[in-house]
């Protein structure tokens, strides 16, 4: 049987990561690499990655595939999801149809009337197995870890338990990616490979649906598997994908030692907390000696209070810890800041002092976003201003904000305007006027009666 598994193209919006990072589709390559191996030969699997390749309609009719299976790993690509498998039905109308990934476990019911069935958490195991039942025409409703429609209501086949051990998992297939390889990149990595060593974290920040997809849970590769991924990739640029890759410390400590003694010659970037960064400083110079070059660590607040109600578990000066150590190393330290709705025009221009007085040359500065699948986000949901998915790509408010909503964005963009940002990002924030309705397909209606944008960039926003 063949396969065509896709990534979405991007969003519409005009801001987003994509002016950061356009990465591998480490799910898909995952996805793909178990499905080879369990199938024995048996089925064919290929990728089209839309953020590249736009004509999904002429990819589908060249491979004529049996199954196409869309990913769905964050909100914002919702409704390119939902208009790939609309083009997907009307193109090969006999075709099986699934999706899956983060957004998808957490709101399948977004998908459900548009597909066969949505893979719920992890697919390395439910795929093969459903592919080898579509493929036989056996039933597949009795297959743990999906979710159906059944008489126009939603039907869960079960939970499927986490995977125990992610040693057992097959190696990434990434050969897929082959035909977009060069056109990857993290910031000033290009191209560059992402290696997964761990899933999950073990802290529960209030804004984060990592820990809520993986329900709760911290798994983590064994030392020795992570080295043997590492010397499969090509690229002398490798992003470690984990949400908090040094969260282990003696495992980390022995990832070292083994890249060490296999003379493995690569430049890293991760992120990290600052709370480990400050109590292991040593592992830090370590890591700076085999290639480590780049850390993304979050700030998120230079405010205790607001950082308490985020459940960082951090304090302040914890974190400008964190950045003696990382500048004393000589490690690019790439700090990344949650602005709040209800910041008022003094917390802005408090943060952009503190960003100068620590000397942060490249910041991520984003937007509080209830996610949705979080309790966050249930929690807010009668507040939400807008419940288009486009704009939950931290860079547009979805919450009510204190500041007239012109004044915040005219705060947010002077923010990066005002300090030192990476080179390919800091084009879009010249102007307010990118967060106005005109540069977003969805939602322009309702986004001209909240922003009014003749008087938002004919008034104190044309700068």
């Amino acid at each position: 049987m063949k396969i065509v598994l896709v990534q979405p193209a991007r969003a519409q919006s005009y801001i987003g990561f994509h002016h950061i990072a356009i990465t591998e589709p480490l799910g898909l390559e995952a996805i793909a690499g178990a499905i080879k191996a369990k199938a024995n030969g048996r089925h064919e699997v290929v990728l089209c990655d839309m953020r590249f390749d736009l004509d999904l309609e002429r990819f589908l009719r060249k491979t004529k595939p049996d199954a196409i299976g869309v990913a769905v790993p964050f909100t914002m690509v919702v409704y390119a999801a939902q208009e790939a498998l609309k083009i997907a039905r009307e193109t090969l109308p006999g075709a099986f149809l699934f999706v899956g990934g983060h957004h998808a476990t957490l709101n399948p019911s977004d998908f459900l009337n548009r597909c066969d069935a949505v893979v719920i958490g992890e697919g390395e195991e439910v795929t093969p197995e459903l592919m080898d039942r579509v493929e036989s025409g056996d039933e597949y409703e009795t297959l743990p870890g999906l979710m159906l429609l059944r008489n126009g209501e939603p039907f869960s086949t079960g939970e499927r338990p986490l995977i125990k051990d992610l040693d057992t998992l097959p190696f990434m297939d990434r050969s897929l990616i082959e035909p977009y390889f060069e056109r990857y990149f993290f910031r000033n990595m290009s191209p560059v490979t992402m290696v997964e060593t761990a899933r999950g974290c073990p802290h529960r920040c209030t804004f984060c649906s990592v820990w809520k997809f993986n329900r709760g849970r911290y798994r983590q590769k064994s030392p020795e598997r992570v080295l043997e991924e590492l010397k499969q990739t090509k690229t002398d640029d490798v992003l470690f994908a984990d949400d908090n890759f040094m969260s282990n410390v003696p495992r980390v400590e022995r990832i070292y030692e083994l890249i060490k003694e296999a003379g493995l010659k690569k430049s890293f970037g991760c992120q990290a907390r600052t709370d480990t960064i400050a109590k292991h400083p040593d592992m830090i110079k370590r890591w700076r000696s085999i290639g480590l070059k780049w850390v993304l660590i979050g700030f998120e607040s230079f405010n205790e209070e607001r950082l308490a109600a985020m459940n960082k578990r951090v304090n302040v000066e914890t974190n400008e810890e964190a950045v003696r150590i990382l500048q004393e190393n000589g490690l690019e330290i790439q700090a990344a800041f949650i602005v709040d709705p209800t910041y008022t025009k003094s917390e802005f221009q408090s943060l952009r002092k503190y960003i100068r007085r620590l000397k942060l040359k490249s910041c991520q500065i984003t937007v509080l976003t209830p996610l949705p699948g979080t309790d966050f986000f249930k929690e807010k949901w009668a507040e939400l201003t807008s419940k288009n998915y486009e704009l939950f790509d931290f860079f547009h408010a979805v919450l009510p904000t204190r500041l007239p909503l012109e004044q915040f964005y005219a705060e947010f963009c002077k923010l990066y305007r005002r300090i030192a940002v990476t080179p390919n990002i800091l084009h879009v924030f010249k102007s307010p006027s990118n967060f106005t309705p005109s540069s977003i397909k969805h939602g322009i209606q309702m986004f001209n009666n909240m922003l009014r944008p003749k008087s938002y960039i004919k008034g104190h926003l044309q700068r």
